[in-house]
């Protein structure tokens, strides 16, 4: 059965079939296969090709194409090509991205509770019983695995679960009044308790993260948000060809608290996509065992398909970002 993946693929390596899918998404996604009519999930479908093929204002293709293919060439050793279509297929997974982003801060709350319905996990997730800090990457639709993690909350899995983020990286956020929406539909918890460093500082939305995980709930981080050069004191991962040096906010944050720390990535799959769960490192753990677990995230997500990490399109940090006080 012919998936959004197959299509993406078709749209990143074919030219004629990439002309027709910019021109009418539904009509050439059904020309491989793609059958939309008779399924529950049709509008939610048809909506993501759609956006798909509709390029956004920021987008300046040819120069961002290039520049991907050669990070592409240079630091995973694809070739020719391959390379071009590659990168291709990482633009295509931006706009997936933005689409689901987007779904999240102003879709309607019965859209996405079958969207998170729709989640497969594999492996073990955290549950109550310890503090965990897990950390994810900027790879495909990485907002799911914060409503997802919200929904195992209100199931009573999770004691909490934190978002510790940076609105001036990540934007735009959920504003309070979708989040109020979401929440009167029984999708998230009555307030939000997510620790945003461009609002509150990075001293207090640390702090606030030790104390919570301390208490055992789980925090979310994303430590791959800005890489660093290489020293004493950074977590050090390779990928592919390239060794990345990041802050060493995470194994400052998992030693403090004396948290377990857990790698997770949200994979792209079919027509939707699984939450995949790295090796949980029990309490306390060490700053090697959290670079090991970067680098497990690294391996399980970019390794296997380099095209969903939106690293290959990220601009610079933005000006007057706060410095990381833990690196």
């Amino acid at each position: 059965m012919t998936t959004i993946l197959d299509v993406v693929l078709y749209a990143a390596s074919d030219q004629d079939f990439s002309s027709r899918f910019a021109d009418d998404p539904l009509e050439a996604a059904r020309t491989v296969g793609l059958e939309t009519s008779h399924r529950p999930d049709s509008d939610y479908i048809e909506a993501r090709l759609e956006a798909l093929a509709r390029p956004s204002e920021t987008e300046r293709l040819t120069l961002q194409l290039t520049e991907a293919a050669a990070d592409m060439r240079v630091g995973l050793g694809v070739e020719g090509a391959e390379a071009a279509i590659e990168a291709v297929r990482a633009l295509y997974f931006m706009r997936d991205y933005r689409f689901h982003q987007q779904l999240l801060n102003s879709g309607e709350p019965s859209a996405l509770a079958a969207l998170v319905a729709g989640l497969q996990s594999q492996g073990t997730a955290p549950t109550s019983q310890q503090g965990t800090l897990v950390i994810t990457i900027h790879y495909g639709s990485f907002p799911l695995l914060w409503l997802w993690l919200k929904q195992t909350q209100l199931r009573g899995s999770l004691s909490a679960a934190t978002l510790l983020y940076d609105t001036g990286a990540y934007k735009p956020d959920l504003s309070p009044e979708q989040y109020a929406r979401l929440a009167s539909a029984g999708l998230l918890p009555p307030a939000r308790c997510d620790l945003d460093i461009t609002t509150i500082g990075i001293r207090q939305a640390l702090g606030t993260a030790v104390a919570r995980l301390r208490s055992g709930e789980t925090v979310v981080m994303f430590p791959d948000a800005y890489p660093v050069p290489i020293g004493q004191r950074t977590l050090v991962c390779k990928v592919g060809r390239l060794k990345v040096s990041y802050p060493r906010g995470a194994a400052w944050l998992a030693g403090t608290a004396e948290s377990a720390v857990q790698a997770a990535v949200v994979w792209p799959s079919g027509d939707s996509h699984t939450i995949v769960w790295g090796t949980p490192r029990l309490a306390p753990v060490a700053h090697a065992e959290v670079a090991d677990a970067l680098q497990e995230l690294i391996d399980m997500s970019v390794a296997r398909d380099p095209a969903p990490w939106l690293a290959w399109f990220e601009d610079e940090p933005p000006a007057g970002k706060p410095k990381d006080d833990t690196n």
